[in-house]
């Protein structure tokens, strides 16, 4: 029942942001990759084309903050809920969830099993359910480090100080406590990536970094990827943080959140599907 009310949530969300601007409050056939062709990431410069017409926001203990924003631009409105965290405090887990297909709250399982404050859906998958490029979790490493269009970057967490890092840079998994290869890149430099789509629409999911200690993690309504990549390089979209990297995670279908706030109740967005791991933000003693 929770999926299903999560998933009437998420498509409430896509007809207008008037219908998202209140969060739903909880108790405590798996999406394949789109064939989208990319060229060279060659980065333009963004215009100001996006403005905040609405945001509600609240307190997660000491370690990070919930953001609901809803935005205007090109692509009409769209709903952001993200959360805000500095990685001195907090850190970046990826949560394997191997069972193909289920009925139950999947996201909300996942993230207070593993003591999260917040989270979203991650990386690809096949249609067999395995991890569409190299996943490290738990310690435990599966797929295959895969360079490609889509999955062009990866989240890398070593030493419990989380990255965003692109397949051009490295492919170096040796040190790392956790990894998670996904795509494509939306911000590098603090600019859009060129050649993005444009056309297509649907809800997205994200993580975001200054380049420094402060990151996002999020998710959209329907928006392109070209509209999402100008959408993070706004200049003040969040007060005090100016992003200097972005890569986007399996949206559509996939796209689940998860925020547990400093009085105890959760915004939980659990998806339409089924996925095969999350991105948790777990306190930085918690693992390292």
């Amino acid at each position: 029942m929770s999926r299903l009310l999560g998933a009437l949530w998420l498509a409430a969300g896509l007809v207008s942001c008037a219908y998202q601007l209140q969060p739903v409050w909880t108790s405590p056939e798996p999406s394949l990759p789109p064939s989208q062709p990319q060229p060279p990431p060659n980065v333009v410069e963004a215009p100001a084309n996006w403005r905040v017409i609405h945001e509600e926001a609240a307190g997660m203990s000491a370690l990070a903050s919930w953001r609901q924003l809803c935005v205007i631009g090109h692509e009409g409105e769209v709903t952001v809920s993200l959360v805000r965290f500095d990685d001195c405090h907090a850190t970046l887990r990826v949560v394997d969830q191997p069972q193909s297909w289920t009925l139950s709250d999947t996201l909300g399982d996942s993230m207070r099993q593993a003591a999260a404050i917040a989270g979203v859906n991650g990386g690809y998958f096949q249609p067999d359910f395995t991890p569409l490029g190299l996943v490290i979790a738990d310690g435990r490493r599966m797929g295959q480090f895969t360079r490609s269009a889509l999955v062009s970057g990866m989240v890398r967490v070593i030493q419990g100080r989380p990255a965003l890092v692109w397949n051009s840079e490295s492919s170096c998994a040796e040190a790392a406590s956790d990894l998670l290869q996904a795509g494509p890149r939306l911000l590098s430099g603090g600019q859009p990536i060129t050649g993005l789509n444009a056309s297509k629409t649907a809800a997205r999911s994200f993580v975001a970094t200054d380049g420094e200690n402060g990151w996002l993690i999020g998710v959209t309504s329907s928006v392109s990827l070209h509209g999402l990549a100008e959408l993070l390089a706004t200049p003040g979209l969040v007060s005090g943080l100016r992003l200097d990297r972005a890569l986007n995670l399996d949206g559509g279908r996939s796209t689940a959140f998860f925020a547990r706030l400093n009085d105890g109740r959760e915004i939980n967005q659990p998806g339409w599907s089924t996925v095969r791991n999350y991105l948790a933000l777990v306190p930085r003693t918690q693992r390292h």
